[in-house]
């Protein structure tokens, strides 16, 4: 009975899952992040494939996130429409492949006081209208999205309040870990 429950959790580290999100994928080969920020003129009106860590997600509609290049830590923001793709909550600190049309947004002093103002308050951050500027901001105009399921090694690294590997199975009531599913010592046969 010990073996086929270790060769069950074995495999199942081994196939990491995904979630799906808007229309499949379809560009071979993502562009890196730190490209698109370089030069991003030269990809404006494309389609784009970029991969990287989930860092924010809209908390009201879930209708954006933000993907940072793990290697350079450049950023860029993946927006849909209202309701056409729900980027979830719990995609926070996941790796994501995501496609769209990269787009140029001129903004005058006024739309990028809305918009920091908006931005601010979806946040729950201080809105500082003296650090905004006019400008042109550049985002992923998302078509469709697949947000990977960590693999258990990286599962307690996501949350500082996890328990070292070390203490993965101890009984789940004895952590002050919040992450729930995402833990991967929860969702050891011992800590139930």
């Amino acid at each position: 009975m010990k073996t086929a429950i270790l060769i069950a959790l074995g495999s199942a580290a081994c196939f990491a899952g995904e979630t799906r999100l808007g229309k499949p994928l379809e560009v071979k080969q993502p562009v890196a992040i730190d490209k698109l920020a370089a030069a991003p003129d030269q990809y404006t009106g494309k389609t784009v494939q970029v991969r990287g860590k989930v860092t924010e997600v809209c908390r009201m509609a879930g209708c954006w996130m933000e993907l940072v290049d793990p290697a350079s830590r450049k950023s860029v923001r993946i927006k849909v429409n209202d309701g056409d793709i729900v980027f979830p909550k719990e995609a926070i600190g996941r790796m994501a492949v995501a496609e769209g049309k990269w787009t140029k947004i001129p903004l005058t002093k006024e739309q990028a006081l809305a918009r920091a103002k908006h931005e601010a308050e979806e946040l729950g951050r201080p809105f500082r209208p003296d650090t905004v500027q006019p400008g042109a901001i550049y985002l992923i105009q998302g078509t469709g999205a697949v947000v990977e399921e960590p693999r258990p090694e990286e599962t307690l690294l996501l949350h500082r309040r996890c328990p070292p590997p070390s203490q993965a199975l101890r009984p789940a009531r004895s952590w002050p870990c919040t992450a729930g599913r995402r833990c991967a010592a929860r969702r050891s046969p011992l800590g139930r």
